[in-house]
Parts: structure tokens; C-alpha cells; sequence
């Protein structure tokens, strides 16, 4: 018959030590917020004030999403549209490190023309638009 004997560290985890219980994920996709804005609702008692945010997730190999959520603090808005934005993934096929065709699109007074890359030149896009094609 063998006896062990044990010191303290190799115990069981102690259960006031939150580190061991609680580990970060690392996430695969990378964000960007895009448009963080204090938004205010006044009904008859005052105005009541939250604030809207709008954040872009992607993978940089064809997996983006766009949530937009709204939180009383800027923490909690930041969080509810990251959590959206996973949500609302699409899937955007890539040949080449480019687009396979043009594609356009209208929405209201916006119109967007996305084409495929030419040798050389980069992405040609600025503002929200560069954001999304980069991730």
C-alpha cells in the first residue's frame, strides 16, 4: 500500500479563487464598433436617455455581421449588438482575395456598388463601407 501525501496545491481548486472558474474565451471573430449615439425618448415626465450602438463582426475570411442594439449604459449596448451581430452572419464568397462579381444595392436614399478588386489597387472604399470589407 502506497501513501501520497499532498501539499496544498494540488488540492482540489479553492472555491474563492474566481480565476479558475472563470476563463475568457477568445473569440474568433474581430469587432469594430461603428456609430455609438446618445438617443432620447421624452415622454411626459422627462426625457429618458440610452444610448444606440452599432458594431461589425467579422472573421476576415468571408463570415460578417451588422448588429445594432440599444442599452441604458454604452457597456451593455456595446455587448447587446456584438451578441446580434453574431446572430446575423453571412457568409460572403471569396476567390482570389476578392469578390467573384459586381454587386449593387439600394436602400432608401443609399445606394452601395461593391466590384471586384483589380490588380494592384487595393480596397478602394472609405467610412463604414471599408469597414465591413475588412472584416
Amino acid at each position: 500500500m502506497v501513501i501520497k501525501k499532498t501539499n496544498e496545491t494540488e488540492r482540489r481548486p479553492n472555491r474563492f479563487n474566481r480565476e479558475s472558474s472563470f476563463s475568457k474565451t477568445v473569440s474568433e471573430f474581430d469587432s469594430k464598433m461603428i456609430d455609438l449615439a446618445r438617443v432620447t425618448r421624452v415622454p411626459a415626465g422627462g426625457q429618458h436617455m440610452r444610448f444606440r450602438a452599432v458594431v461589425v463582426v467579422g472573421n476576415k475570411m468571408g463570415k460578417v455581421g451588422v448588429g445594432v442594439s440599444k442599452g441604458l449604459d454604452v457597456q451593455s449596448a456595446v455587448e447587446k449588438s456584438t451578441r446580434q451581430a453574431k446572430k446575423n452572419m453571412i457568409t460572403v464568397p471569396i476567390v482570389d482575395d476578392t469578390i467573384p462579381h459586381e454587386v449593387s444595392a439600394k436602400y432608401g436614399p443609399a445606394r452601395i456598388l461593391l466590384k471586384p478588386q483589380r490588380k494592384g489597387r487595393g480596397l478602394v472604399a472609405g467610412g463604414t463601407v471599408r469597414y465591413i470589407c475588412l472584416l
